[in-house]
């Protein structure tokens, strides 16, 4: 097991907790702010592609070939056969381990990965412009970090210690393989039980469906978040979201709003623009969710639907983080 340096509370004022939901507030009325150099952007992109093999590809029948020259048959095989029993094990209810344990092949993590490409470039990209903005030092989180792609961007980009975790054992494997020392990595889920105090946790796409299993999700990264630290939640679920629901399990759970916005763009394969869900939230924060939030969380999308349609524009930028990014 990797050594996980203790990282006690960091008592913050109640003042540094308001400057954190104005400036988040500031932040998601004008979402270009969020931009990071396009530098950085590459940068990120190229880590993706080069160590991870996490590549966009223009059309489906690209991706064909590449995985024709990468991926043996048996992977694939194993892969379809995973994904079979996870989609039986979700109609009775039980767990999708097998196709996340499938998905760490190394054969096949890259390609089954490549289509979440934008998502994945934009989740990263949310939570660096937020720790640069609101001058977070703290250790991060990435709650549901699956093999560890985006703690070993994340190492690379920021100065804060990363950690990640994951149930997947074998996927923490396959983290604590590849990424080595640059993260801190734990077989374990929200809630978790940690003496470590963090300043961001990303979630992307771990929240659970289920509204019970929800509440306590966010009570769980609320419990492991500094006072006005920030919560950075991936999740196709928002846009079916409750309002009141939601803001009762927030309240409950000291976490105010800070900003809804959305992540993901143009996949190439399959050839489709589909996005998702992202709320920033502040523990120990008062705000509430707005109540129209999907107009809040696709408040750019008009501006990103102009720059994606443009000419100009690269098929493999047109994703939120690139709209955004700053020469």
């Amino acid at each position: 097991m990797w050594a996980l340096r203790p990282t006690l509370m960091v008592e913050r004022s109640p003042t540094m907790v308001k400057h954190h939901e104005e400036r988040l507030e500031k932040l998601g009325a004008n979402k270009d702010l969020l931009g990071l150099p396009v530098g950085l952007l590459e940068q990120i992109d190229r880590a993706l592609r080069d160590r991870w093999q996490v590549d966009f590809f223009e059309t489906p029948l690209g991706l064909v070939d590449h995985v024709a020259h990468v991926a043996t048959e048996g992977a694939a095989s194993r892969y379809h056969a995973a994904n079979e029993r996870a989609a039986d094990n979700v109609k009775r209810g039980s767990s999708e381990t097998a196709v996340y344990e499938a998905m760490c092949d190394a054969e096949l993590l890259g390609i089954v990965t490549s289509s979440r490409r934008a998502f994945l470039i934009d989740a990263i990209s949310l939570a660096v412009a937020v720790v640069r903005e609101l001058g977070l030092p703290g250790p991060i989180l990435d709650a549901g970090c699956h093999a560890g792609i985006a703690c070993d961007i994340l190492a690379e980009v920021v100065e804060n210690e990363i950690h990640g975790i994951d149930p997947v054992e074998r996927a923490i494997d396959v983290a604590r393989e590849r990424v080595g020392s640059k993260a801190n990595f734990e077989v374990a889920a929200i809630p978790w039980v940690t003496t470590i105090r963090f300043d961001l946790v990303l979630a992307v796409d771990s929240m659970p469906r289920n509204l019970a299993d929800r509440a306590h999700f966010l009570r769980g990264l609320s419990g492991v978040l500094n006072d006005g630290g920030v919560a950075v939640i991936v999740s196709q679920h928002w846009a079916n979201a409750d309002m009141q629901t939601l803001r009762r399990q927030l309240s409950s759970c000291q976490l105010g709003f800070g900003l809804a916005d959305v992540v993901g763009g143009y996949s190439g394969a399959p050839t489709q623009f589909s996005a998702e869900g992202c709320l920033v939230f502040v523990k120990g924060g008062k705000v509430p969710p707005p109540q129209r939030l999907v107009a809040a969380m696709e408040s750019d999308w008009g501006s990103f639907r102009d720059y994606a349609n443009a000419t100009s524009t690269l098929q493999s930028r047109k994703t939120q983080a690139f709209k955004r990014a700053r020469q």
